[in-house]
């Protein structure tokens, strides 16, 4: 595991080199006690999900012969995040 500090308002990109041409940039917007909210800009070929919720797909995908969950069903349950595109800011329209 990689480990890096950032300040507030400092940032991470991941990709964009040769192997691997989809680009994550995160950026720390916010410290607050012991709690960090962050902003993910993304290419649109990217998939953004918190852990619980990619675990929940991943297992929904892994048990069909039990009746995988519907995914979407869990939509209501779980905060929706919201990605911006690289290249765009977040008021420009998509």
């Amino acid at each position: 595991m990689l480990v890096l500090s950032r300040k507030n308002q400092e940032s991470v990109v991941i990709g964009g080199s040769a192997g691997l041409r989809e680009v994550l940039k995160v950026t720390v917007l916010e410290i607050r006690g012991s709690s960090v909210k962050l902003g993910f800009e993304a290419d649109p070929g990217i998939s953004v999900q918190r852990l619980e919720v990619w675990e929940r797909i991943q297992s929904g995908a892994q048990s069909t012969d039990r009746g995988a969950a519907d995914v979407d069903s869990n939509r209501d349950q779980s905060p929706e995040m919201s990605v911006t595109p690289v290249g765009r800011s977040e008021n420009e329209p998509q």
